[in-house]
């Protein structure tokens, strides 16, 4: 299907059971978004037919020309507002058909990826205009996922790129991010003064990574409530960076450090220090 192809004009003869050959939950999917059914506010897409059987919400992807229509009607939809793609290792023959309908969606308000290798497929490179204009984006959330230097990249001129900065929820964990690319991501998020949560737990964040969550807490008025950094390469030099900056923050909730084999005494000390500050919660 060709990029000039008009699918307004198309869609109202196109017959869903022909673009949904694989799955008929795949043609309800696709009828219950071109209808923008109030009902249907959660999407997962995955790659093999075995998972797209357990909820109603599952889209089983094969080809392209069912992921361009797919990614026509989500831009289109107006009550969809959890994006999820679960095992989405295939995704990349058909990553640029779908995202260029997805970008024109304005209503997704959480944008998740798990188990899924994304370090061939550099999606956020082409989710990009979405990520970065859609007003409606609170929560990103990426887990159990393989992440090369390039798609952290893309990624983090994704987040640095959002002209509204509604972004409250971030998560990227147990993606075993090396220090350096760990800490691009971060830096990033410094645009998003709103964000409350902050869970980074499983990677190698290490000197670089704690230098750029001080400086977006010391640089910026921030509103964390919760961050996770437990699991990490953080040393006690980390941690004291760390509780210095977030002796400024009065909103912060919860801090975890856990399993972090490198922290000593004394960097447990300056966590007690932290928390028995006056403006400490």
């Amino acid at each position: 299907m060709s990029d000039d192809m008009n699918f307004d004009s198309s869609a109202n003869t196109i017959n869903i059971s022909d673009i949904a050959i694989y799955n008929e939950r795949n043609a309800i999917i696709l009828s219950s978004l071109k209808e923008d059914d109030p009902s249907f506010t959660s999407l997962i897409l995955r790659d093999f037919l075995g998972d797209a059987d357990c909820c109603d919400y599952s889209y089983y992807h094969k080809g392209i020309r069912d992921m361009e229509w797919l990614g026509h009607y989500v831009g289109k939809n107006t009550h969809l507002e959890d994006l999820c793609f679960g095992n989405a290792d295939n995704f990349i023959n058909s990553k640029e058909s779908f995202c260029r309908g997805l970008k024109s969606n304005k209503s997704v308000r959480r944008l998740a990826f798990y188990d899924s290798n994304l370090s061939e497929i550099d999606i956020f490179q082409f989710m990009g205009p979405f990520i970065k204009h859609n007003p409606s984006l609170i929560r990103v959330e990426i887990s159990d996922c393989e992440l090369g230097g390039g798609v952290c990249h893309s990624l983090s001129m994704a987040l640095q790129g959002r002209t509204i900065k509604s972004l409250k929820h971030f998560t990227l964990t147990e993606c075993h991010i090396d220090d350096g690319h760990l800490g691009e991501v971060v830096s990033s998020l410094s645009m998003h003064p709103q964000l409350e949560g902050l869970r980074l737990k499983g990677n190698g964040m290490g000197r670089i990574g704690t230098t750029a969550l001080a400086n977006i807490v010391l640089r910026a008025a921030t509103v964390l409530r919760k961050v996770d950094l437990s699991n990490n390469n953080i040393d006690d030099d980390g941690v004291e960076q760390l509780a210095l900056a977030l002796a400024r923050n009065g909103t912060l909730q919860n801090f975890d450090l856990s399993l972090n084999s490198l922290i000593t005494i004394r960097g447990w000390r300056a966590i007690s220090t932290l928390l028995e500050a006056p403006n400490s919660n």
